[in-house]
């Protein structure tokens, strides 16, 4: 198992701030081939840090994975406009 961390921004005009339960918005946008096995959302005013528990055969096919999470929710979720991964 690898974790890797996201930091999600705004994109421009800061979005709503994040709640934890928000967390259920990337757990949908994850491919049960993704091997995602625990994720924690950590919220904040200008800033929100995912933190993913992802089985893969090294970290950069984790890394990869995650970043994949991270904009497919941040691209498909109403909730999610305004945000943006901008690292892992």
């Amino acid at each position: 198992m690898h974790i890797v961390t996201v930091t999600l921004t705004p994109r421009g005009t800061p979005p709503p701030e994040l709640a934890p339960c928000d967390v259920d918005l990337f757990w949908v946008s994850a491919l049960p081939s993704d091997g995602l096995e625990h994720l924690h959302l950590h919220p904040g005013a200008a800033r929100a840090h995912l933190t993913f528990f992802i089985q893969a055969p090294d970290a950069a096919a984790a890394t990869t994975t995650a970043r994949d999470i991270a904009r497919r929710a941040t691209e498909s979720s109403p909730a999610l406009r305004g945000w943006q991964a901008v690292r892992w």
